[in-house]
């Protein structure tokens, strides 16, 4: 591990100065998803239950809503609930995002560093991840996952490393005097703030647990590296890792370099510590500071407009980093309220669908293609999601807030963490709910904001939303946007085409319009259970959605 490190230092100093932020970014937002941090973008994909939470509305009158709001603050956190009381590593610790339990003083001829972060190398996808078949290539050995690739790629004999695995059961740890961020500046020739002496210590276990390996790297004023090792004889008293505490102690182990020569002694207990799971209780899964990537942007950075016809624009303003010049971000929606809670529809494309079995859908790329293609009625399937949040005035200040129930639409969370690789500690046991809480809390500008001055705000293309809710029971919401005023009919059909009822007909203004269902028949009386069809047709524009009445 240490000569990886060394080899990585060492080239980063020739290309360090090339490395762009947006790089950075991207690092960061790998290690981000690795670790599987939400974000309001992640909320806006997910098709769950959400409840209002604590948030009660004080009013239902949408004029409160018209206007800019700028955003002031935004917070996601993650809750896990269990059926038994347990308790796993603190893998936001692991990740050398914050400080770890306790710390290791390093004291060498003329400094003393305390290492107070711990990162955990699998992060990095080190090891050969199932890689056990491998070749003889100029002294070095290089690894391939099968051994069809492996005589694909080498010349020389291939062979199966069996230890190959439990060399990737192994663990490995680094403990340092730097954050995960500052650890990676060092690597890319980047000194890091705030750090004197940079020292990284490495160690290894046997699957047994027991120490096998001390290494060091102290990084020094001149730019040298000194590469120091520990006596396998000054193991056994000198290292001793703890499988009860997860915690590794150093009892005045000596690191020498190459003359066997000790420049580094170190001292002191560190570990992860842990996150206590008590069974029926939802337990906060603690994050790392979001401001290590690129959060805490200033309220004008971000900003929504909710206009008098129920559409709305949510916009960033970033800086481009190459150029310095502002570019914005920016995303249509529709709003509406519902009780206390109020609706934000993030327009995305949606696709045409038809039913050719029972069950079984052909997709196509616009409506004509799917006419000519089916025997059956064709359908317009809208993608875009619905994120239903609580709301609370405070004067000038808007709080929306809710909490997402991730599994909410299956019968077993196992299948849900599966289907989703939704953020879950490696070691949890017995999860019986997941669920993130969101608020955002945004201050006015203080005047409102009109669609007859914001052209670019008008509905421009005939468009017909996902019924919400969907599957429903007893009523549900048809949404849909008209470019112009004209005639509308909006029809329930059902899957054999017949018509089940008639909603609309009429003359409407464009703009955003919606119209309840109850489930019933143009004579009133309960249709039964099963799929439905509803028709918008506005002049020239004619789409059919599909929706699920549930009993």
């Amino acid at each position: 591990m240490i000569k990886a490190l060394v080899v990585l230092f060492s080239l980063s100093i020739s290309f360090a100065s090339d490395f762009s932020i947006d790089e950075w970014k991207q690092l960061f937002e790998q290690f981000q998803k690795n670790y599987r941090t939400f974000s309001i973008d992640d909320i806006k994909k997910i098709h769950s239950t959400i409840q209002a939470g604590d948030y009660q509305a004080s009013a239902r009158d949408m004029e409160e809503f018209l206007g800019e709001w700028y955003r002031e603050d935004e917070t996601v956190e993650f809750y896990i609930t269990v059926d038994s009381d347990q308790s796993v590593p603190n893998m936001i610790a692991l990740s050398a995002m914050i400080e770890a339990e306790g710390a290791i003083t390093a004291t060498g001829s003329d400094f003393e560093e305390q290492l107070t972060y711990i990162l955990d190398p699998s992060t990095m996808d080190q090891g050969n991840d199932g890689y056990n078949w491998a070749c003889d290539v100029d002294g070095e050995t290089q690894w391939y996952e099968s051994e069809d690739e492996c005589n694909m790629y080498c010349e020389n004999d291939c062979y199966y490393d069996d230890e190959a695995d439990e060399a990737d059961d192994a663990t490995e740890g680094m403990i340092m005097n730097m954050s995960f961020f500052e650890f990676f500046m060092l690597l890319f020739g980047m000194a890091p703030e705030n750090v004197d002496v940079p020292v990284v210590v490495a160690f290894q276990l046997d699957l047994d647990l027991v120490v096998q390996g001390v290494e060091s790297m102290v990084f020094t004023d001149n730019g040298e590296v000194l590469e120091l090792n520990a006596d396998s004889v000054d193991l056994a008293t000198g290292a001793v890792f703890s499988d009860d505490e997860n915690t590794i102690t150093f009892n005045s182990l000596e690191l020498k370099d190459s003359l066997r020569v000790t420049q580094l002694t170190i001292n002191g207990e560190i570990g992860p510590g842990t996150v206590d799971f008590e069974a029926g209780v939802p337990t906060l899964l603690p994050t790392f500071d979001p401001e290590l990537f690129g959060g805490g942007e200033e309220m004008e950075d971000a900003y929504m407009v909710f206009n008098d016809d129920y559409t709305g624009m949510e916009i960033y303003i970033e800086e481009d980093d190459y150029s310095g010049e502002l570019y914005s971000d920016t995303s249509e929606y529709a709003w509406w309220l519902d009780d206390d809670m109020v609706m934000i529809s993030y327009l995305d494309e949606g696709e045409w669908l038809c039913e050719v079995s029972e069950g079984e859908q052909t997709y196509w790329n616009d409506e004509d293609e799917c006419n000519e293609n089916c025997n059956t009625v064709c359908f317009y399937e809208d993608n875009t999601d619905t994120l239903s949040l609580g709301y609370d005035f405070d004067e000038d200040t808007l709080h929306l807030g809710g909490d997402v129930y991730l599994c909410a639409e299956y019968d077993y969370i196992e299948h849900c963490i599966e289907d989703e690789e939704l953020p879950v500690p490696p070691d949890l046991r017995d999860i019986s709910d997941l669920y993130v809480s969101y608020l955002r809390v945004m201050v006015s500008t203080g005047s409102n904001v009109s669609t007859v001055n914001e052209n670019i705000l008008m509905p421009n293309q005939f468009r017909v939303y996902d019924a919400y809710p969907n599957p429903f029971n007893p009523v549900t919401t048809l949404r849909y946007q008209l470019p112009e005023a004209n005639m509308v009919t909006v029809t329930i059909y059902d899957m054999a085409g017949r018509e089940v009822k008639n909603l609309i007909d009429q003359q409407q203004g464009q703009g955003l319009h919606n119209i309840q269902w109850n489930g019933t028949n143009n004579l009133g009386k309960a249709v039964s259970a099963g799929i439905y069809l509803y028709q918008v047709q506005s002049g020239m524009y004619n789409q059919t959605n599909k929706m699920i009445l549930l009993k």
